[in-house]
């Protein structure tokens, strides 16, 4: 009876671990596998409340997780690649010899205090059809310093990691083509790394961040207008490092 009650014992301790390595949660392959487990933060794709199609999203709107920058993101039912209501960013137009510059700009206040950050969303830039092609789109990571990823005109894509950098161009995405950012900010690695579809640039944040502060897209067009921004499903996540209690 003894020995039975031993077996039955064993035989569950390894019916347990099997059933533990069986079932836990595959890794998800965007997340660096040194960082601690990933919190998500925010995730936003513009269907439902407080967001009303073709409505324009003013500074200061109740209800959103972000702030109005510049000009009045509009959710659409559909813009160019995108067929599920996506943020159109549209630059309003100014008046020639203002010194106002036509921005389209959304920021999403941050700090959390966090080891890393990973942020993910799809974009796509509508140039105009008649007026000339004069147009960026770029993402900013902020502290206490900016780091950036720039889509100019030419479809050439840049990492910037100082406000005096140029930037190295890295991919070329065609206008009106849907395409996904990826951004990893490590700050106990002092390393930033962006990540256009399959193209990646990885370079240091040459120890200049404390936190991440917040997150900005923008879309700023020539005076003319005419060029708009689309972006959907934008996920944030944020980490500890998996060595602090």
């Amino acid at each position: 009876m003894k020995s039975e009650a031993v077996f039955s014992i064993s035989l569950t301790v390894v019916l347990l671990v099997f059933a533990f390595f069986l079932f836990q949660p595959e890794a998800d392959p965007r997340f660096p596998s040194h960082c601690g487990p990933a919190q998500k933060f925010l995730d936003l794709n513009w269907n439902g409340y407080p967001y009303e199609v073709d409505q324009p999203i003013t500074r200061g709107t109740p209800g959103i997780p972000f702030e109005v920058r510049f000009g009045q993101p509009v959710v659409r039912t559909a813009a160019g690649p995108f067929s599920n209501w996506p943020l159109e960013l549209d630059p309003p137009q100014v008046l020639e010899g203002s010194s106002q510059v036509p921005y389209a700009q959304i920021r999403i206040p941050m700090e959390l205090g966090a080891e890393a950050y990973f942020i993910s969303f799809e974009a796509a830039i509508l140039p105009s059809e008649s007026e000339p092609a004069a147009y960026d789109f770029t993402l900013f990571l902020d502290g206490n310093s900016t780091h950036s990823l720039k889509f100019d005109w030419r479809g050439e894509v840049r990492a910037i990691v100082t406000p005096n950098h140029s930037g190295e161009k890295f991919v070329t995405i065609p206008p009106r083509e849907r395409f996904r950012i990826e951004a990893f900010l490590d700050l106990s690695q002092e390393r930033v790394s962006f990540k256009v579809n399959e193209a990646e640039w990885t370079g240091p944040t040459f120890g200049r961040f404390k936190d991440l502060t917040g997150i900005r897209i923008s879309f700023r067009d020539s005076l003319s207008g005419g060029a708009v921004a689309a972006i959907d499903n934008l996920e944030i996540y944020s980490f500890m490092d998996s060595n602090k209690k």
